[in-house]
């Protein structure tokens, strides 16, 4: 069974880097030519964190904005 496991890791580890090498971002980005998978990986983690955490941020700001309109008026904010 582990043996499968690992046989199983190591069939899907050479399909993502297939389907790495066919997204042609070593084209697009030339300095990555030479960084490791899972590195990059970690970078567009962070990437879309960055983006979804941004996101809310503005959203947050948004609400606390319609809630200083509905308690003060339009162009009053809350002090």
């Amino acid at each position: 069974m582990l043996l499968e496991l690992c046989q199983t890791q190591e069939k899907l580890k050479e399909k993502v880097e297939e389907l790495y090498t066919s997204l042609n971002v070593h084209d697009a980005f030339p300095k990555l030519a030479n960084v490791d998978l899972e590195f990059v990986q970690i970078l567009l983690m962070a990437r879309d964190l960055k983006i979804n955490l941004r996101k809310c941020v503005i959203g947050s700001f948004f609400k606390w904005d319609k809630l200083n309109q509905a308690m003060k008026g339009h162009h009053q904010l809350l002090g």
